[in-house]
């Protein structure tokens, strides 16, 4: 009835010398990268629902209102969130998911440095930080 001897074990699979690619550092590189998109969306969403919440305990902001203050000025933003303002809160909100993902390309160049050692990919993370960060100060 089925009571034989148990299977045998499946023999685990090894990566070839040189392949596994969190040998060097333990984890990888796609890991962090994720975390640190998911850490700035989750920060950006609580941000921008603090934000809201103090934008309608305040007074119930009107369309011809939000239309009106659409000032993304940084230092007119970090002024008003020490007021408590909650539209400016909302706007730091968007801000920093904006930044996400130049964050991610800032940490994947450093990890590309001093995790990996692959001197081309933290060079060109590196040169495409450089643009994503000209871009945001140009068009701003």
């Amino acid at each position: 009835m089925g009571t034989g001897p148990p299977a045998p074990a499946r023999p685990e699979k090894k990566a070839a010398a040189g392949c596994d690619p969190t040998a060097r550092t333990g984890f990888l590189l796609q890991d962090v990268s994720a975390w640190v998109l998911r850490l700035g969306v989750a920060a950006s969403v609580v941000v921008m629902l603090v934000g809201l919440g103090l934008s309608f305990s305040h007074q119930p902001p009107t369309l011809q209102h939000m239309l009106e203050k659409s000032s993304y000025n940084p230092a007119v933003v970090w002024h008003g969130i020490w007021q408590g303002h909650g539209e400016d809160i909302i706007d730091a909100g968007i801000f920093i998911l904006v930044l996400t993902p130049v964050i991610r390309v800032a940490t994947c160049a450093v990890l590309f440095v001093v995790g990996e050692r692959d001197w081309f990919y933290g060079l060109v993370a590196l040169v495409v930080l450089l643009l994503l960060v000209l871009a945001l100060v140009v068009l701003s």
